[in-house]
């Protein structure tokens, strides 16, 4: 009767398990859904400027609403054969140069960058560091 009773136990607890996951799993294609939704938001929008809290970058994009996004350090930027990265010589001016740039396209890479495509370039960015 014990062995019996511990089975049981042993099944419940299985299916306990089982069940988290299952709504782990949900819960991360829910959480991947809304950051995508997020990102196809930015379609459409125009880049407006860089500002700052503190030390950290943030994106700022206007269209129906004004969009900020927070980033781990600036973009890199994409232009013809040209890149730049942040600190190299005329990043700021390439990134200045965006401004007023509407995003054609937002989608990740297959390294899990953040790339938003423009007329004249692409903003690259790349995933966060912090956990």
């Amino acid at each position: 009767m014990a062995t019996v009773g511990l089975c049981a136990a042993a099944v419940a607890a299985f299916i306990v398990v089982v069940v988290r996951r299952r709504r782990s799993a949900a819960e991360a294609a829910d959480t991947v859904a809304r950051a995508t939704a997020r990102i196809d938001a930015l379609t459409g929008t125009t880049f407006d400027t860089v500002r700052y809290r503190g030390e950290v970058p943030q994106l700022v994009f206007e269209g129906d609403l004004t969009q900020v996004m927070t980033v781990d350090r600036l973009p890199t930027v994409v232009r013809g054969s040209s890149i730049l990265r942040a600190g190299q010589p005329g990043h700021r001016q390439a990134l200045a140069d965006l401004r007023g740039e509407t995003v054609f396209v937002a989608r990740f890479s297959a390294e899990g960058e953040l790339v938003l495509e423009f007329g004249t370039g692409s903003l690259v960015i790349e995933p966060s560091t912090s956990a």
